[in-house]
């Protein structure tokens, strides 16, 4: 766990969250390298990144960006978080936040995971919202319906990057809001 070292209004200065001589690992890498062995792997490393949002959120804070390169794992095994460049709570709620964190989870991990297990990572996906509070859930599910016509998009490189990345995570929340619908 990082010390404060220093605190002001606008700022904080924290130690390295590992330890001297011993590396964090990216949770991106990590994800990368169990996308190579394998489905049961590449999801075993997503759920831990889901699992450290929620803790995070169990706490009553936000992060500033959750995306998979700002979570590291730590050498003592826990999964850290960095780059707090900015505060969406300044302009967005406290649940608004926290739906901005795990949207954020999904976009940078839903294409790798629409990859190797799409049906796998929504029941997980439903499994981890299921102890998301319900103003959180609500949030969620608007940008479900909001990124519904995102699931038609095509499926070729040709669009780039950022089209299938929006594709990949439209299709992951479709399942769970197609479930949770009623």
């Amino acid at each position: 766990m990082p010390i404060v070292l220093a605190q002001q209004a606008d700022g904080l200065l924290i130690s390295d969250l590992g330890e001297s001589g011993r590396a964090t690992v990216v949770l991106q890498e990590r994800i990368d390298q169990a996308a190579a062995a394998g489905p049961a792997a590449l999801l075993a490393v997503w759920r831990e990144g889901l699992a450290a949002i929620a803790a995070v959120h169990l706490c009553g804070q936000h992060l500033s960006q959750a995306f998979d390169r700002n979570l590291v794992q730590c050498p003592d095994g826990v999964i850290g978080y960095i780059d707090f460049e900015d505060d969406p709570s300044e302009v967005m709620t406290l649940a608004e936040c926290q739906a901005r964190d795990w949207l954020s989870y999904l976009h940078s991990t839903a294409m790798m995971l629409e990859a190797a297990a799409p049906q796998a990572a929504g029941q997980h996906w439903h499994a981890a919202l299921s102890s998301v509070n319900e103003e959180v859930r609500e949030r969620i599910a608007n940008a479900a319906r909001r990124m519904k016509w995102a699931q038609k998009l095509p499926a070729s490189r040709r669009w780039g990057r950022d089209t299938q990345r929006v594709r990949a995570v439209a299709r992951l929340l479709g399942q769970w809001y197609e479930l949770n619908k009623a």
